[in-house]
């Protein structure tokens, strides 16, 4: 190979009786020697340095670490083979379990469905409680179902995926595969088991925070998993996702309703096709006696019409009035302002 035209001058005939041109030719030596080197080393010095790689005329550098994976925004997100509610122009009162086909695509989903109760400490009365949240937490059918409901409050994992529309869609996604029917009456029973002195009696009798809030969970699975699933016909993408990552964060306070919540006086959610069909959803269990959504929905209802003008939703239903199928006990009352503030802190507005 070739080295740039510089080649090596004859020394012959040269003495050191004549120093001031030996300089000069050492000079140029060294001139020729920098510019051959800086050739053979044209690469990414610290791809070099990385590699451990010295180069020689023969050789040709290669890098042969892995290429860096792609950003998970930039994936295909479309290969998700799951039915979901959605709410269409013509009806959004009609809200009917649909079958779920669900193919392996949706395993990494699964796996990074985030956790509730992730932090649960150890302020229990009765140690049989602790361990019944450690059985129920760990169990498979409790897994399944995805709850929603239990995200909205207990999961430091589900506020990071709040600020992401493309991670919070998939979360949604994988919740609404979940067997609407069967995990409604799994949760029913399980609030039952819940409150029970065998497990956490004393401790809900006593306001425990963590049981109250596993309990409201629990009996309000149907609702939050039925709101959460409605679509934006005018944008065909999830309502939830939308109220949950806009600027107006009245939007994602509607979905705290079920969990027993009610909206901070000053909240003025936007008076949309989305806000509509999710308190018509609301509206249905608010009717049953024992559901948080029995003291919250009037109240919501009331607010929202003074903003969007009377009638927008619903606000003559008759609260309480039907007995549960299972037996729900009374949710203690919540202070509602300190959870705003929590909220809104997660949520990066304040």
């Amino acid at each position: 190979m070739a080295r740039s035209g510089c080649s090596r001058p004859s020394w012959r005939g040269w003495t050191l009786t004549r120093p001031p041109l030996f300089t000069l030719l050492s000079l140029i030596v060294l001139s020729c020697s920098s510019i051959v080197g800086a050739l053979e080393n044209s690469g990414d010095p610290s791809e070099l340095a990385e590699t451990n790689i010295v180069a020689r005329w023969d050789e040709i550098i290669a890098d042969r670490r892995y290429p860096p994976p792609i950003p998970r925004e930039d994936a295909n997100l479309n290969d998700t083979d799951v039915d979901i509610l959605v709410a269409d122009d013509e009806s959004l009162r009609e809200l009917v379990p649909t079958t779920v086909r669900r193919s392996s695509s949706s395993t990494s989903a699964d796996s990074a469905f985030p956790s509730p109760f992730e932090t649960l400490g150890n302020n229990f009365t009765a140690t049989s409680c602790p361990q019944f949240f450690s059985n129920f937490l760990s169990n498979s059918t409790f897994k399944s179902c995805y709850a929603i409901s239990f995200l909205l409050q207990n999961s430091g994992s589900f506020f990071k995926a709040l600020q992401s529309p493309v991670t919070l869609d998939q979360v949604i996604e994988t919740s609404c595969s979940a067997n609407e029917a069967t995990c409604t009456d799994y949760m029913t029973h399980l609030a039952s088991d819940l409150i029970s002195d065998k497990a956490c009696g004393q401790d809900y009798k006593l306001g425990n925070p963590a049981v109250v809030q596993a309990y409201t969970d629990m009996i309000a699975y149907k609702p939050v998993y039925r709101a959460s699933c409605l679509k934006n016909p005018s944008t065909g993408e999830f309502c939830f996702t939308e109220a949950a990552t806009n600027h107006n964060v009245a939007d994602y306070y509607v979905y705290f309703l079920p969990i027993g919540i009610s909206f901070p006086g000053s909240s003025r959610p936007t008076c949309n096709e989305c806000l509509k069909a999710t308190m018509e959803v609301f509206a249905e269990s608010a009717v049953i006696k024992g559901q948080p959504l029995a003291q919250t929905y009037i109240p919501a209802a009331q607010q929202i019409n003074m903003g969007c003008g009377p009638g927008f939703v619903n606000a003559t239903v008759k609260v309480g009035s039907v007995s549960s199928a299972g037996s729900l006990t009374s949710v203690p009352s919540v202070i509602t302002l300190g959870f705003a503030l929590l909220f809104s802190m997660a949520l990066g507005v304040l």
